[in-house]
């Protein structure tokens, strides 16, 4: 065969195969694995981090965010910010607005379209919030701090002379205890034991990766929370523990475990933190005991966790958490959230530690007060046990179904209806119905939930039958 007919004939076969070999190039490009995923990007960054990072000084700046400038602050958040410039005097302050909070984002991570553009579109403050204080570390280091918080210890004795130089990262423990029912500063996480950390307070050096790696976690998981939402990035809503999750304290402590197992090549968890007395320093990010920055948890009462009695508290924070009501869209975040309310209340200054005011008794005397029996508070009493003069307060009494007066004793009496008091001057009406001719106001209607007026709700707060209602 003449060898240019031989080439004109096969030509098409070679042409065959070069598409064939060219399709599968592009397949394998296509659907390889990308290098931008969260484990990629951080064995990118810890490959990178140069010998000298480890080493590098944390800045000597102290960051804190809020909505408003500093000049519209009211007076308790001023004196909180200032504990921070008058232990570090020598440290540069800076209150970044909302508003602040988007141009730094445009600037420092234009060339990062999964964060700048994840941050930009998120409308939720809280996200915001948790989501920025990652940013400016990551991009500058320094110190962060929550509105809340207050600076008890300069920042320049918060890392022990014999991990100077070595530290990158400083954190502080904030869980470190066996799960408790109805706590919602475990945020309903009842895994056998509970330790995290805070994102309350923290400090880095500038450029870390381990912050830029927590940066890139809390994207992708508010990405993930609108993508199981339906909804966009600005419509999404989230409940309180999805924000823990995603760009809170869980969030902050998820990653860390992801960080440090993968620069030390072993799985770390709790374990290798739990019950601190003293720091411990793994890779180069130093853990503080859980006395430094969560001393109200640290001295709980039945805390399982360590006391670190012997370390400082080298801050306090005040908990105010102002944003949580707004994502208390289930019933066991309304539950968490009393929990927490009560936690509060208990934690509060002692009543030896409180002045009188304005002629109000003092904690002596109401303790005194507290400590007569029930009986010799109540005025004489006949011998049928009533209160003598005073009907209405007997009235009073015998209404509630719980207390008598009977000489000087006070005796339980049994309520006319179990669990169900009757209602003030009227005897119990027979199994709650409303009463006949009794109108509902507009919008009160039983079908959408609300009780008639007037004071007759069945027991239990459960609406009426619609066949019991009276004719409109």
């Amino acid at each position: 065969m003449n060898p240019p007919n031989m080439i004109r004939g096969r030509l098409p076969f070679f042409l065959k195969c070069g598409a064939v070999v060219g399709l599968i190039v592009l397949l394998v490009n296509h659907f390889a694995p990308s290098n931008t995923g969260p484990f990629n990007t951080l064995s990118h960054a810890i490959s990178s981090k140069s010998a000298t990072l480890a080493g590098q000084e944390i800045p000597k700046k102290v960051w804190q965010t809020w909505h408003t400038s500093a000049i519209l602050l009211d007076e308790e958040e001023r004196e909180r910010a200032r504990t921070w410039q008058e232990k570090n005097p020598h440290y540069r302050y800076e209150l970044l607005t909302d508003h602040g909070a988007e141009s730094y984002v445009r600037h420092h991570f234009a060339d990062d379209p999964l964060i700048r553009d994840t941050f930009l579109n998120l409308t939720d403050k809280i996200l915001r919030a948790d989501f920025m204080r990652y940013l400016v570390l990551a991009a500058e280091g320094g110190v962060y701090a929550d509105l809340d918080v207050v600076c008890q210890e300069p920042i320049d004795t918060w890392i022990p002379l014999a991990f100077q130089g070595k530290t990158g990262v400083v954190i502080g423990v904030e869980n470190d205890r066996m799960p408790v029912e109805n706590d919602a500063s475990l945020y309903y996480d009842y895994r056998k034991y509970i330790w995290g950390i805070n994102n309350w307070t923290f400090m880095c050096t500038a450029r870390h990766p381990f912050m830029r790696f927590v940066a890139e976690s809390v994207a992708r998981n508010l990405l993930e929370m609108a993508r199981k939402q339906y909804r966009t990035l600005a419509t999404m809503k989230l409940s309180y523990k999805e924000v823990i999750e995603s760009t809170g304290p869980g969030a902050f402590t998820n990653a860390l475990f992801a960080y440090v197992s993968r620069a030390t090549g072993k799985k770390i968890t709790h374990k290798d933190a739990t019950m601190l007395e003293e720091p411990k320093l793994i890779d180069d990010i130093l853990i503080l005991p859980i006395r430094a920055m969560s001393t109200a948890e640290a001295e709980r009462e039945g805390v399982e966790g360590a006391h670190s009695k012997d370390w400082p508290a080298v801050v306090f924070h005040w908990s105010v958490g102002s944003w949580k009501s707004d994502h208390l869209q289930r019933p066991e975040d309304q539950a968490a959230a009393e929990a927490e309310a009560n936690v509060e209340v208990e934690d509060s200054p002692a009543a030896d530690d409180i002045l009188a005011v304005d002629g109000a008794p003092a904690a002596e005397e109401v303790r005194a007060a507290e400590a007569v029996p029930a009986a010799e508070g109540f005025p004489s009493t006949g011998d049928n046990g009533a209160v003598e003069g005073d009907p209405a307060l007997e009235a009073a009494l015998l209404q509630d179904g719980a207390q008598a007066v009977e000489g000087d004793q006070v005796v339980e009496l049994e309520s006319p209806v179990e669990g169900n008091p009757p209602f003030a001057g009227n005897p119990p009406v027979e199994a709650n119905l409303p009463v006949e001719g009794n109108p509902l106001l507009e919008g009160d209607s039983p079908v959408d939930g609300n009780p008639p007026i007037g004071g007759n709700s069945p027991i239990g707060g459960d609406p009426p039958v619609v066949a019991d209602l009276p004719a409109q």
